[in-house]
C-alpha cells in the first residue's frame, strides 16, 4: 500500500476502533478528513474484508441501543437511515427486534415510568395528551400508544373522554402518518 491510502485506512480503523459506523458514515468521516473518495472505497473494502465494518452487524447494535434507550420502531427506522444503513438491513432488524408485542411491551413500561409525572400535574385529558405526544414522539405508533395511555390512565382510576376538565386530543382523530416515520 502507498503511504496516502494507508493513511487512509489508518483513519478508517481509529474511527471504528471508537465505535461502530455504517458504511455511509465512515465515507462522510473519511472524505470530512480530505480523502478522496478512490481512497475512501479501497479504505471500506478493506475494513470489510477484515470484518471491522459491517452495516448488518451495526443496524442490530443500533437497534438493541435504541430499545433500551426507550425508543419505538419508527424513531429507530428513522435514526438508521439518517446512518445510510440499506432498508433491507433495516427491515431484517425491525422484524427481528421490534415486532408489535415487544413494542407494546416498551412502550408500557415507558408509560409506566412517565405517567406520575403527568398524573399530579392536572385533568386526566392533560395527562393523557401528554403520555399520548411523549411515546409518539418516541416513535411508537399511535395504535399501540392509544392502548397504553387508555390502560395506563383507567389503571389510575381516571376515566378519558366525558367530562374531562380540559379539552384535548380525541385519539381517534390521530392517524399513523402523524407518527415520525423514516
Amino acid at each position: 500500500m502507498i503511504p496516502i491510502k494507508r493513511k487512509c485506512l489508518e483513519c478508517a480503523l481509529r474511527l471504528l476502533g471508537r465505535r461502530a459506523h455504517s458504511r455511509r458514515e465512515l465515507a462522510d468521516k473519511l472524505s470530512q478528513r480530505g480523502f478522496d473518495t478512490g481512497q475512501i472505497a479501497l479504505a471500506i473494502d478493506e475494513c470489510i474484508r477484515l470484518n471491522y465494518l459491517d452495516d448488518a452487524s451495526f443496524c442490530d447494535t443500533v437497534v438493541r441501543h435504541q430499545r433500551r434507550k426507550g425508543y419505538g420502531r419508527a424513531r429507530i427506522a428513522q435514526l438508521l437511515n439518517e446512518k445510510g444503513v440499506a432498508k433491507s438491513h433495516i427491515d431484517d432488524c425491525l422484524v427481528r427486534y421490534c415486532d408489535e408485542s415487544a413494542q407494546y411491551a416498551d412502550c408500557r413500561a415507558l408509560s409506566q415510568k412517565k405517567k406520575q409525572r403527568y398524573l399530579g400535574k392536572g385533568a386526566p385529558a392533560f395527562c393523557r395528551q401528554k403520555l399520548f405526544r411523549f411515546l409518539t414522539r418516541r416513535g411508537f405508533s399511535s395504535t399501540i400508544v392509544q392502548r397504553v395511555v387508555a390502560e395506563c390512565i383507567s389503571a389510575e382510576g381516571h376515566q378519558g373522554g366525558q367530562g374531562d376538565d380540559q379539552p384535548g386530543v380525541a385519539f381517534s382523530d390521530v392517524q399513523d402518518e402523524d407518527v415520525i416515520k423514516p
